[in-house]
């Protein structure tokens, strides 16, 4: 019995929570046994009602999110490696709210949530940005959230050239 399953057994007979802290455990690595980055940031157990019953999932293991008319099609990452679709009756602003707190959390198309912490990269494509995720298909960035996932991206995951300029600035 995983740490998810115990917990809902234990919340059993009370309402679900809404958010509750994560705590990092062994068994949160990479799939190809690597342990997150530091800058990967920690999640927290959000509960998603489904057809089925609630789910309770951590946002740092969420990939994306993508409405689908009034429910959202939530992929989550296994400790495995395996990508599991969850359909979540909720709309795709509410799961973005309880997400919102988390800085890798971005809305980058009307209809799309995307974790950086699971972007290795991006190249352009026309106007647009497709966004390359570890995990599943690329995403594609609307040129209106552009300028909001170029600067997530970058605080996220610094790159070289800016990590000098800000070591330069620092020593003026």
């Amino acid at each position: 019995m995983n740490y998810y399953n115990a917990y809902a057994i234990n919340l059993r007979n009370q309402p679900p929570p809404q958010q509750i802290p994560y705590q990092s455990h062994k068994s949160d690595t990479m799939p190809d046994g690597e342990i997150p980055s530091e800058s990967a940031p920690t999640g927290t157990i959000i509960t998603l009602e489904t057809s089925r019953g609630i789910r309770l999932i951590s946002t740092s293991t969420i990939i994306s999110c993508h409405a689908q008319r009034k429910n959202t099609v939530v992929f989550v990452c296994a400790e495995d490696g395996t990508v599991t679709e969850i359909i979540a009756l909720h709309l795709l602003k509410d799961i973005e709210a309880l997400c919102g707190a988390n800085p890798a959390f971005v809305r980058c198309h009307n209809s799309s949530l995307m974790n950086l912490a699971y972007c290795t990269g991006w190249h352009n494509k026309g106007c647009c940005i497709e966004a390359e995720m570890r995990y599943g298909k690329d995403i594609t960035v609307a040129k209106s959230a552009k300028k909001l996932f170029l600067s997530a991206f970058t605080s996220l995951y610094p790159s070289p050239k800016s990590v000098a300029k800000s070591r330069n600035k620092r020593s003026d």
